[in-house]
């Protein structure tokens, strides 16, 4: 029996990534994710499996096909050490944590347990309306 059947947290996916775009926001991108623990690569640890809402805001000036996500940046939810609460924590440029290959120079992320999410209306409720929410938000600041 091949080594990799028995050890398949080396190769089970951690995530599970949808990514949107709004041409009301051309220099955005939404992503909900559904993470699992990492198991033993320690890259984050959860205490349930978590379905995560976030949003990642790129430079005006960049054009339009090179404003994109890696799948691994679902994985902010548990980078960023968040609470599975539903509030927000944000990164941007100035964090010791950011990388310029990301691109983006904010973020924010919320998440919720995915016990939570038992259908198309918990989905919507907590994770779709609150990200949309977070989004417009974020916009309406930087227009005033």
């Amino acid at each position: 029996m091949s080594y990799s059947v028995n050890a398949g947290h080396l190769w089970m996916p951690r995530e599970a990534v949808r990514t949107f775009k709004n041409n009301s926001y051309p220099n955005v991108i939404a992503m909900i994710a559904v993470l699992l623990d990492d198991h033993k690569i320690e890259e984050y640890k959860l205490e349930e499996p978590v379905v995560s809402g976030s949003y990642f805001v790129f430079p005006k000036e960049m054009a339009t096909d090179k404003i994109k996500v890696d799948f691994y940046q679902s994985r902010q939810f548990g980078w960023c050490e968040a609470e599975a609460d539903g509030i927000p924590v944000g990164m941007d440029n100035s964090d010791e944590y950011w990388l310029e290959e990301y691109g983006w120079n904010f973020m924010e992320v919320f998440g919720r347990p995915l016990v939570e999410i038992t259908n198309e209306e918990a989905l919507k409720e907590k994770i779709i309306d609150p990200l949309l929410q977070l989004i417009d938000q974020k916009f309406a600041h930087k227009n005033k």
